[in-house]
């Protein structure tokens, strides 16, 4: 047991980094991703609420290891020549829903025909409306066009986790400009108001 790790703890953030870098690889033996859209919804409902959504088991590999276990990326993943680090053991499902909606990858969910983005109804969210809060829309072009729209997703308290998973600036960006569309819409009526 001298190679034996220890339980640790991870955060969303490096989980994320974790993901977007190639480093979980699926072994052969695993079953293929099958989870539904509302249980991937459901899954970001509890992540976002700080409920406890079951350990991962990882087994930290080498080249040979991934060889003979055939491994490959999660579903979805679209890098290149990802950085292996882990074969997931336990935690496949719930790792690979992460990489689908914080990641966004050009496929469509098994079975399905197009792709499912996944948001937050920031509104809803903050009203404690939890079940409302969160949701998911299959790509057709309301949905396309609203994905590129910043004004439009602030205008409809929507925002894409999508933009969690570009990391940078993106989503401390998406908060500030958030928070700047409602403080003019807010000084708009007020200035409304006093003219009446």
């Amino acid at each position: 047991m001298r190679d034996a790790q220890k339980p640790d703890h991870i955060s969303l953030n490096s989980l994320v980094e974790k993901l977007k870098e190639g480093r979980f690889v699926i072994p052969d033996f695993q079953r293929e991703f099958e989870w539904k859209p509302w249980d991937i919804r459901d899954l970001m409902r509890s992540i976002f609420l700080d409920y406890y959504i079951g350990g991962l088991l990882l087994w930290k590999g080498d080249k040979k290891n991934f060889e003979a276990l055939a491994c490959e990326p999660i579903y979805g993943y679209a890098g290149k020549n990802g950085k292996a680090e882990y074969i997931v053991l336990d935690g496949q499902q719930r790792l690979t829903a992460m990489y689908y909606v914080f990641m966004a990858p050009d496929v469509p969910l098994p079975n399905r025909a197009s792709r499912a983005f996944y948001f937050i109804r920031v509104d809803q969210f903050m009203a404690g409306n939890y079940d409302d809060a969160f949701y998911y829309e299959w790509l057709f072009n309301r949905w396309q066009k609203l994905l590129v729209d910043r004004e439009r997703q602030y205008q409809e308290h929507i925002f894409p986790l999508f933009i969690i998973g570009q990391g940078g600036w993106e989503l401390p960006n998406w908060v500030q400009g958030y928070e700047q569309y409602w403080e003019k819409k807010a000084q708009e009526a007020s200035q409304a108001g006093d003219k009446a």
